[in-house]
């Protein structure tokens, strides 16, 4: 990638600011797309060093994909800061952003939340298992490997990624199933040599649940838009359905893959701000097709509750 001819697509529209979700909460120049790529501007020019403020402004990110997917110029921000990343990890970078490392940030989180659950799978049939996975299925595929392209661990990313595909593209796999919007969103943009391949990729829709009771749907960063609002016509068809995307608030979970471990409380205020504003619905439950946010929202539900003392019965469902 040619990091200087994708940075100077930007036009400076602005775009970015609209829909980042961080912009929000930080309503500074340095946390968007456009303000970032003008420091590495001057980095590749050499009027600037691309040193520590600036790395933790390239680093400041949720990686949801909310600047690409609305970028006129087409600018692929994941690919770009993570090759830059890549071409300049530090030492410490290299250790914090390695496979252990990143298993060992994991523990405590399955430690707590295990899967409970078993899904019924046909012969041909394979659980594609997350980093956290809601199903107990074993699986041999390893890690989607965006956590490691966005931290800049590329080597890591395309053996996970060579790994994966192998498994994927066996003629005895009719069916991939995943629980994740961010491994499937992923793993559909693989290189497979057979672009039928991606036929084999399946969400899962919505476990049964009550028919009098009312419900919506978090959206994740990851799903795609098309794919949402054609589940959002369906669950519309229902009375008890309340869409919670009248409002651009409903955004990121606030987690972001390893983001909430480098910005807590940044990721706990967009946590609280997706609780509050399920709650505002009056909605007895929200389902999630996503593992993490659903984590992230119920954190956000029990911290409200508890902490924040307001009273409310809202559960959080994941697909």
């Amino acid at each position: 990638m040619q990091e200087d001819k994708q940075i100077k697509k930007c036009t400076r529209c602005g775009l970015c600011a609209s829909v980042c979700p961080l912009y929000e909460v930080k309503p500074n120049e340095k946390t968007i797309a456009r303000g970032k790529f003008l420091q590495l501007l001057g980095v590749l020019k050499g009027d600037l060093i691309l040193n520590k403020k600036i790395r933790e402004n390239i680093n400041f990110c949720l990686n949801c994909s909310k600047c690409t997917q609305n970028c006129p110029s087409e600018i692929n921000t994941l690919e770009l800061f993570a090759s830059i990343k890549h071409k300049n990890l530090t030492l410490a970078e290299k250790i914090l952003n390695s496979r252990f490392a990143f298993k060992l940030k994991l523990l405590p989180i399955k430690f707590i939340f295990p899967p409970s659950r078993k899904l019924s799978l046909k012969k041909g049939e394979i659980y594609f298992k997350g980093c956290v996975p809601s199903y107990s299925n074993s699986g041999d595929n390893v890690c989607c490997g965006l956590p490691y392209k966005a931290s800049g661990n590329i080597e890591a990313a395309n053996a996970m990624i060579e790994k994966n595909i192998k498994i994927i593209e066996n003629p005895k796999i009719k069916k991939v199933y995943f629980d994740c919007a961010s491994c499937m969103q992923t793993v559909s943009t693989y290189p497979f040599k057979n672009p039928e391949t991606l036929e084999k990729l399946v969400l899962l829709e919505p476990l049964h649940f009550s028919e009098s009771k009312k419900f919506s749907i978090h959206k994740p960063c990851h799903m795609a838009q098309k794919e949402f609002l054609a589940l959002e016509e369906i669950l519309k068809k229902r009375g008890n359905y309340i869409s919670a995307y009248n409002d651009k608030h409903f955004r990121c979970c606030g987690l972001g893959g390893t983001f909430f471990m480098k910005h807590p409380l940044v990721a706990l205020e967009l946590c609280l701000k997706n609780a509050q504003k399920f709650i505002d619905l009056d909605v007895d439950y929200v389902l999630s097709p996503c593992p993490v946010c659903t984590l992230s929202l119920r954190l956000g539900m029990w911290y409200l509750k508890f902490i924040k003392r307001i009273k409310h019965n809202v559960k959080i469902k994941q697909y």
